[in-house]
């Protein structure tokens, strides 16, 4: 029984998340704010780590330009389906 709450809590816990996520990346532009962070690496290096973009990249799926999306992290865009499965 026990087990069977943790496993309850915890799905809710990441559908909670990911529900403030994405509506904080869907209200909030992260090319236009200083509310996200940048990328470490191309801070000290100057590089795109694979990740790079993909805040701008979310920002612009939410809001349905594919295309834009892509144009920051094409990576993302063609693994997000897989990470959501």
């Amino acid at each position: 029984m026990p087990n069977r709450f943790m496993r309850a809590a915890v799905l809710i816990f990441a559908l909670v998340a990911s529900g403030v996520g994405g509506t904080l990346i869907y209200k909030v532009n992260p090319a236009e704010s200083a509310w996200f962070p940048p990328c470490p690496l191309r801070v000290l290096t100057g590089l795109y780590c694979p990740g790079c973009g993909s805040g701008r990249a979310l920002h612009h799926l939410l809001h349905g330009e594919v295309m834009a999306a892509s144009g920051f992290n094409l990576l993302m865009v063609m693994m997000l389906p897989v990470m959501v499965v």
